[in-house]
């Protein structure tokens, strides 16, 4: 069972092997797909003796059920962890070339190359058996297993219902204008795909069609008369399957156009457009299959089993310290939206129209959103870490390419682009008006990658473009956008990128990158950037208007991210790895199988979405991983082992804000407040400097025979020591050692400073001294203050109104002056 992580495989003289992946549980630092590939269990079954050609799961009811070229069929159950064998069916007059479970797992359909057709149930007894037609080669069952679907040698489909009658033939558009004899012998599969963890549209197609000659149809019910077609020229295929959300489908054959022909696996969405084609070494694929969660792929090629990791393109972004992701329920088929607070470990979920894209910068996100019942109408909001929309706007451009920084957005469809503009702080007060319509504004203007000028989107001009450009029926697109402070580059399936100044948006130069971008990332600066192709990772360097080819590529890269204080360092995700690459020099790489949120202060952030989207509303903080990359962990390793004076001089060969942070807080620490003010001057950092001063010029007063002298005493390096640790923020450390030192006024002087009202109150009990009536006064009426806020007027736990009476009475009186 796919499920429980089993893989049947099946081969010559009666060869059959069941195997089992072991159980996986989230690591700290890897998710499930991260982890060996060495199997936890590999059991041999007996039973057959010629070529095991056929294995069906049932998931339902835990069984098995596999066909050899003699047609015996054998029927498998598992019992404490082992397989064994439970039923054995034999027909001696023809071959099996087809057999399926019913979803629900109660029935089974056998055909036979004769048309001979048994369905059976999942106790072993047989419910009818019809002939169905000669030259049978397939079949599966529909959706909702009403309806039987049986593929002829001449590349036909019948469907019968449950008890056998025919119900009608289905119509193959693929083949309508292919040759008779070209459609013979190709159909192979048939398959519907059914999920039943993720809502499915209706627009999209869940039944395929295959066949060998390199055609998939794909139907979005059987009675489609409007097909997705899928055409691999040059390609001899041998399976296609759905991947277990439906979402997308992979398909393997024989690649037949190179000088050596080589294994090749197709991904394509369940629309039929591509996404991947994987090569695989060897001669011969015989067959596909998904893991349970989709998010593995096991080949099986000439006697060996290849395993391909799937990374899904999740619709998810992070700003601030917010993982931001979409996802969709099953049960009342709405889109959610989860903002997940890492730093305060909260979650807030939005219910939203269908979510089209998701990008961020910084602190800021932007969601898009399609318009129900408005056709080619899309909703785009800014939304800070806790999902609260702080300006928003219309669009009627379809958003396929989605970038933003700290001021602009750039949506982009397959031929032209518009510029968003966005001011949040005068767009607080701004509310989304959901049925307006004329929401579109004004000065939305459209950019064409072909000309120079731009056009009114709101415009008559606009929809004749459009059918100018449709007639056109131009290749060229747009497959990637980059977005800097001054600058977007726009990337074209030619490798040419067009590049664009901003505010203006005037058209500079047209770059040669020389390859079909998937992704683009610019550095903090905009000096370089990095290109995700099919084939990999390539970097390259912006010089006046022109690019320049780092030389640095590497193959099965699938998520980058620039580090955001220094240039020329950039983290990459490479297969099951983590690498740093700075300039030419690359890391030791580290495993991690999480999707890249940050790069800063030289830690890298990683996200398991694939852990996250199981449980998308209750996401856990062990989900998010940070990674030191090698420069602050070596010198970390310096300060622990006090080699302060070999720290300084590496940090100043590999200058990084960071590091000089660390320095500084080791030096405070040490009290050694040259080295500290030297890093601070480093990391320009006022308040820092601004510290040291005060350091140096504590003095420590002492009252003796009621006469205040100055004087130094071991005392100072306390109060110094106080000092630093309230800087960093350790305020119970601070406050300790001013009670320590008898300087309980100290103690409250620092809690008035961080407005911790509650400390004080309670240092002011244990501790009552003359005068403090007062201050304790004036700390509960702080404290009360916090519960009225809160609408908060009893505390069950105490005898006490928190509140305080002089706050509670000054309340009562205010309320009764107004009525």
């Amino acid at each position: 069972m796919k499920s429980a992580g089993y893989i049947a495989t099946g081969g010559n003289q009666g060869l059959l092997k069941i195997l089992k992946l072991p159980a996986t549980s989230p690591s700290n630092n890897t998710s499930p797909i991260a982890v060996s590939s060495n199997l936890s269990m590999n059991q041999n079954l007996d039973g057959h003796s010629n070529i095991v050609h056929i294995a069906e799961w049932n998931e339902c009811y835990q069984k098995l059920t596999t066909c050899d070229s003699n047609g015996l069929i054998i029927v498998w159950l598992t019992q404490s962890d082992s397989w064994y064998e439970e039923m054995i069916n034999k027909r001696n007059k023809s071959i099996v070339v087809g057999m399926a479970w019913s979803h629900n797992g109660t029935k089974i359909a056998i055909a036979y190359e004769d048309g001979q057709a048994i369905i059976g149930s999942v106790d072993g007894s047989r419910l009818w058996n019809k002939n169905i037609a000669s030259n049978l080669v397939t079949l599966c069952w529909s959706g909702d297993s009403t309806l039987i679907m049986f593929g002829l040698i001449d590349g036909e489909i019948h469907a019968y219902d449950a008890v056998g009658t025919f119900v009608h033939k289905l119509r193959m558009v693929c083949i309508e204008n292919v040759e008779l004899e070209t459609a013979l012998n190709n159909l192979f599969i048939i398959k519907f795909s059914i999920s039943r963890r993720v809502y499915i549209p209706d627009d999209r197609p869940q039944f395929l069609v295959a066949y060998n000659h390199g055609t998939v149809q794909l139907m979005r019910h059987e009675n489609d008369s409007n097909p997705v077609i899928i055409k691999l020229p040059n390609m001899i295929l041998s399976k296609a399957r759905w991947s277990p959300d439906g979402s997308m489908l992979a398909i393997c054959g024989l690649q037949t156009n190179s000088e050596d022909e080589k294994c090749m696996v197709h991904f394509a969405t369940a629309y039929g457009e591509p996404l991947r084609n994987l090569p695989i070494p060897g001669q011969t694929i015989a067959d596909i299959s998904w893991e349970s969660e989709g998010l593995r792929l096991c080949a099986a090629v000439d006697s060996h089993l290849f395993f391909a990791n799937i990374r899904p393109n999740y619709k998810w972004a992070y700003c601030g310290q917010t993982v931001i992701y979409s996802y969709e329920r099953m049960e009342n088929k709405e889109h959610c939206v989860v903002f997940f607070q890492t730093k305060l470990e909260e979650v807030y979920i939005q219910y939203v129209k269908p979510i089209v894209a998701l990008a961020a910068s910084n602190e800021h996100c932007i969601l898009i959103s399609r318009i129900e019942n408005q056709f080619g109408q899309y909703l785009m909001q800014i939304c800070n870490g806790i999902g609260t929309t702080i300006d928003s706007k219309y669009t009627n451009l379809e958003p396929k390419h989605v970038v933003m920084n700290d001021s602009e957005v750039v949506i982009a469809d397959n031929l032209s682009f518009t510029i968003w503009q966005y001011n949040i702080p005068c767009a607080v007060n701004r509310e989304i008006n959901l049925s307006a319509d004329n929401s579109i504004q004004n000065d939305q203007k459209l950019y064409y990658i072909d000309e120079t000028d731009e056009v009114d989107a709101t415009s008559l001009n606009l929809m004749r473009r459009r059918a100018q450009v449709l007639k056109q029926q131009q290749k060229d697109e747009i497959c990637a956008i980059g977005i800097s402070k001054q600058f977007i580059l726009v990337c074209r399936n030619s490798g040419v990128a067009h590049y664009y100044s901003l505010p203006e948006v005037t058209l500079q130069s047209v770059l040669n990158l020389g390859c079909c971008v998937e992704k683009l990332e610019l550095n903090c600066n905009g000096t370089r950037l990095a290109a995700l192709t099919a084939k990999g990772l390539k970097l390259f360097e912006l010089r006046d208007n022109s690019v320049v080819s780092l030389y640095l590529e590497r193959s099965d890269v699938w998520n980058i991210k620039w580090d955001s204080e220094k240039d020329d360092t950039i983290a990459v995700m490479e297969k099951m790895r983590l690498c740093v690459v700075r300039n030419k020099e690359t890391e030791e790489p580290i495993v991690n199988n999480g999707y890249i949120c940050s790069f800063k202060n030289l830690i890298v952030r990683t996200v398991l979405l694939d852990e996250i989207m199981k449980n998308p509303e209750t996401p856990h903080i062990s989900f998010i991983i940070d990674v030191e990359i090698k420069l602050l962990r070596n010198v970390k390793n310096l300060l622990e082992k006090m080699k302060i004076q070999e720290a300084t001089e590496f940090i100043e060969k590999n200058n990084h804000p960071k590091l000089w942070a660390l320095l500084a807080e080791v030096a405070l620490n040490r009290l050694d407040t040259a080295l500290a003010e030297h890093a601070f001057v480093m990391l320009k950092d006022y308040a820092g400097i601004q510290l040291i001063k005060r350091i140096n010029a504590l003095k420590k007063t002492v009252v003796v025979e009621k006469v205040l002298i100055l004087c130094k005493c071991s005392q100072h390096d306390g109060f110094k020591k106080a000092e630093v640790a309230t800087f960093y923020g350790y305020i119970d450390e601070a406050e300790k050692i001013y009670m320590e030192n008898d300087r309980r006024d100290l103690a409250i002087e620092l809690r008035e400073k961080m407005n911790d009202w509650f400390r004080i109150v309670e240092i002011l009990q244990k501790s009552r001294q003359p005068g403090d009536d007062e201050l304790l006064k004036k700390a509960w009426n702080h404290v009360g203050d916090y519960y009225a806020e809160r609408q908060k007027w009893y505390d069950n736990d105490h005898d006490k109104i928190f509140l305080g009476l002089i706050r509670f009475n000054r309340l009562y009186y205010t309320v009764h002056d107004i009525y």
